[in-house]
Parts: structure tokens; sequence; C-alpha cells
């Protein structure tokens, strides 16, 4: 029987990411999308869910009052926190309010966001009469029991074995757990950010070297597709630790272009690492099509909420990247146009073709 899961989020985009991410992972799932807060409430009523996934930014409903209202719906169900903001201090406040998890909805690939649903399952499967019993909501407070004038003594505090396995020793352990896989995500992300700055830097220096020399472009013919391919390869790890598709398509086997064949690989290397750094879960598609005289290169990507391609200076790294693609362009023999509108990013570069393939 599939688990069922409930997800509250306001962004379409965002729950066609986890609708895919789940769909790509192993794990047998029944995905049920809500927009609004209220119909998430109503949705508990009406139906049986394994976990709940609930946006922090809703049209209804913002911040931790969303986990509050929800545990107080269904108090029996795990909670997961989705939120588009690294931030430590939200997390611990959340799994204070009774969530079993935090995750930042932009870095989670598929197969840890299989894991940690599977593993906020498991853990109120086993604890979850604890788990609820020591993490009230703070609206309502858990009663504080009064003893009786002539009632027994307390029970003396547990120790030895019996201190390993108290409730908190378990809290405890899961907040290292947690802490410790946020952690690792965040290397893992400083480490793709450090190769991307070095990756571009280096584009850059090369470019001024070359205009510094006068070097001529050594345009030749040749088959762009294995160009296309390789470049993709060399991102594919990146790519899948971060749940993004990258697709290539084309409808012939060869396509035959003048193009100087390093600054080529140069330009489509700082494509894919601009479009890995903006897009979601859609992904980039990398097609090839030929017109009259022409083969034309053209990447299309979804951008996440939040950035901005048109303005070059709110992200300097990716401002370098794009004026890097216009400039690699031109010097590999070829014309570069870009357009970002409505959430969609589209690139195409325009090679001279040779129609012999």
């Amino acid at each position: 029987m599939p688990i069922r899961l409930l997800l509250i989020e306001d962004n379409p985009g965002d729950a066609v990411i986890f609708r895919e991410k789940i769909g790509a992972s192993d794990l047998d799932a029944a995905l049920v999308h809500v927009p609004r807060l209220a119909d998430g409430l109503e949705a508990l009523k009406g139906s049986a869910f394994d976990l709940l996934l609930v946006d922090l930014s809703l049209p209804d409903s913002h911040g931790l009052s969303s986990v509050e209202q929800v545990r107080k719906a269904a108090p029996h169900l795990p909670l997961i926190v989705l939120t588009g903001l690294d931030d430590a201090a939200v997390a611990a406040e959340a799994k204070k309010r009774g969530a079993v998890d935090y995750l930042v909805k932009w870095y989670v690939d598929s197969v840890s966001l299989a894991r940690y649903i599977r593993y906020a399952i498991e853990q109120y499967r086993l604890y979850g009469d604890e788990m609820q019993a020591v993490v009230p909501t703070p609206t309502e407070p858990a009663p504080r029991p009064e003893a009786a004038p002539d009632g027994p003594p307390e029970a003396p505090a547990a120790s030895g074995a019996e201190a390993e396995t108290a409730p908190s020793s378990r809290v405890d352990a899961d907040t290292l757990l947690h802490a410790t896989e946020a952690a690792l995500r965040y290397v893992e992300e400083s480490v793709d950010r450090g190769r991307h700055l070095e990756g571009t830097l280096r584009a850059a220096v090369e470019l001024f070297r070359q205009a510094e020399d006068g070097a001529a472009s050594a345009t030749e013919t040749h088959d762009v597709l294995p160009l296309l391919r390789h470049a993709v390869e060399r991102r594919r790890d990146r790519a899948q630790r971060n749940g993004v598709p990258l697709r290539v398509t084309s409808g012939r086997k060869k396509v035959l272009a003048q193009a100087d064949r390093l600054v080529l690989g140069r330009y489509l290397d700082r494509l894919v690492d601009l479009a890995l750094a903006t897009t979601h879960g859609e992904g980039l598609q990398l097609a090839v099509e030929t017109e009259r005289d022409r083969a034309l290169l053209v990447a299309t990507w979804p951008v996440r909420r939040g950035v901005d391609l048109t303005d070059p200076d709110a992200d300097p790294l990716l401002g370098l990247d794009l004026i890097l693609c216009r400039r690699l362009a031109t010097r590999a023999g070829g014309s570069f146009t870009f357009a970002a509108a409505n959430a969609q990013c589209e690139a195409t570069l325009a090679l001279r073709a040779r129609d012999d393939a």
C-alpha cells in the first residue's frame, strides 16, 4: 500500500518539483496537494494520511503558526516543515512545536526526500506518543500534574541503562542527526558553489588572455552534439545530487557547425552552471535545432522563485556567467540571445551550419 502524503504548498511549481522528486525516488507514495492551510485542514477531516509536508509561507497562514494549527488538527501524524530559508533557528523552533524534520525545498534531492519521509514515519511509529508528550504546542501547554497531599512520592530519576532510553536522549539524538545532515548539505552546497566560481573565474581569465594576445578564433567544422553531451555529463553528479534532470534532445544524429571547439566547450560549461544554480526540479533542457544555414543550441529552464537574471547585481556570480556566455558565444563564432520571462529562461547560441550530416 503506498504511503499517503499531504502536501500543503501554495507554489504550483514547487508542488510539481516535489511530485517529480517523489516519483524519481524508490518511494511508493501517493501525493495529495492543496495550496492553502484551510484546504489542508479540510483534507485531514475526510482522508487518511501517513505524513504531512507543510510550507511555512502560505496565503492564509505564515511561519510557525501553520505548524501549530496542523499539529492541533492532526497530532497523530508526523509533520515535515518545508521552507526556502536555510534558517537553523526556524528549524529548531519548528521541531519544538511538533515537526519531526525540516527541509530546505530547493536543496533536497529525490533520494534524501524519500529517506526523510521514511525516517519521519518510522520515528512517529516508534515514539509518537512520547514525542507528542514532550513537544506540546506553545498555544496549548501541557498541564502540570498536581500531586495529592497524601499521594505517593515522585518516582526517582532514571539512571544507567534507563537514562539511555529516556525520551530526552532520543530527542537529543534526533537533533544531532538533523544538524549533522544539515551541515553535510551545507558543505556539499559550498563545494558546488566553489567549483562554480572557480570555473567562472578561469573562463574569464582565459577570455582576457586571448583578448590581450589578439589570438584569432580557431573556427572549424565540428559535430556540436557530442560537445553538448560532454558538457552535461561533466555536471551530471551535481544535477543528480540536487534532483535536477538534464536533457539533451535533437532530431538529428549529427549537427555540423562552424565553431571554435575549445571556446564552445567553455560556453557550454558556463551555461550549464548558470542553469543549475538557478533552476529547480523541472531542470534544464538543451535542444539542437537546424534552421536554414544555422545550427541553434537552445537551452531552456524554469528559474526558482526569487531569482532575477535580468539584474546583474542581484548575484554577481550569475551576472558574470551571463556576460561570459555572451562573450564566449561571440568568440566561438556564433551569436547569443537570452530571454527571461514568466519564470522561464531561454538562451540560444546560433552557429553557422553545414547541411551535409
